[in-house]
């Protein structure tokens, strides 16, 4: 609601340094990669790749786990399904209006209803926790959009206005200090102990039964992330969690099914 993301300020920044990216790219590309969270060299490299593309397409390029280019390797050929689709129609509401409130409006309509607001509800109901979000108010919502840009994003500043807000309330510490989100090391453990049950669960055998991804590609990845040559442990628990997931809920028989054959067998 206030510009918090990292992207935001991407968004910004792009538009005045997009050439010296692209002129940057081939070194960026070069630096090599971390196991860390959110690594200065993993998002350096994602701002270079997508900074040239139009606004939309750029911001969606931070965040989207495959390039179209690698969804047409996984898939081997064409892929009809543009993923940006559904964002454009969101986009194309707000023509005329700032556009960093464009992109966070994108946000606010799809990100943070089908995502964000999604998982928050799945895992605090598993825990009998009821969860409200005040900044999803109405009144704050409608003054969050109808601030100017400087209010929220100034250079590398977030939350600009927020932070002013609150300094009379809360430490300085946390009114000023670094954005904490909720990512897994996932590089890390997939370099490490995570390594043999991704290979499993990718193996060959497994993709080319479930017939989506070409394992040829998959193993590259897995092969590249290991080596330390590239942070592909986004696009890797993608892929675990969709091949999971197939595997457990498609491939077998649902419970209540499984149940009633049973019932049927015992009768």
């Amino acid at each position: 609601m206030f510009g918090g993301y990292y992207t935001y300020a991407a968004d910004l920044l792009a538009d005045r340094v997009a050439p010296l990216a692209r002129v940057a790219r081939p070194l960026v590309e070069a630096l090599p990669s971390s196991s860390g969270k959110a690594s200065l060299d993993y998002r350096a490299k994602r701002f270079v790749r997508a900074a040239h593309l139009p606004p939309l397409e750029r911001h969606h390029g931070w965040k989207e786990i495959f390039s179209p280019d690698a969804r047409r390797e996984l898939r081997g050929g064409a892929n009809g399904f543009d993923p940006v689709d559904v964002y454009r129609a969101r986009y194309a509401e707000t023509a005329g209006a700032p556009e960093l409130a464009r992109l966070q409006d994108v946000d606010f309509g799809v990100y943070l209803v089908d995502d964000l607001l999604v998982k928050t509800d799945r895992a605090s109901m598993a825990h009998s926790l009821e969860v409200r979000v005040p900044f999803l108010d109405p009144l704050v919502t409608n003054l969050a959009f109808a601030l100017p840009t400087r209010l929220k994003v100034r250079g590398l500043q977030k939350k600009v206005l927020l932070r002013k807000a609150v300094e009379p309330l809360v430490p300085r510490e946390i009114v000023h200090g670094k954005k904490r989100g909720f990512s897994i090391p996932a590089a890390a453990w997939l370099r490490g102990e995570l390594e043999p049950f991704a290979r499993a669960t990718l193996s060959a055998d497994t993709l080319t039964r479930q017939g989506f991804f070409r394992p040829a590609p998959v193993a590259r990845l897995l092969d590249e992330h290991v080596a330390g040559r590239e942070d592909w442990s986004r696009q890797l628990w993608g892929l675990l969690a969709f091949t999971l997931w197939y595997e457990r809920q498609v491939e077998q028989e649902p419970p209540l099914l499984r149940s009633a054959r049973m019932e049927a067998l015992a009768a």
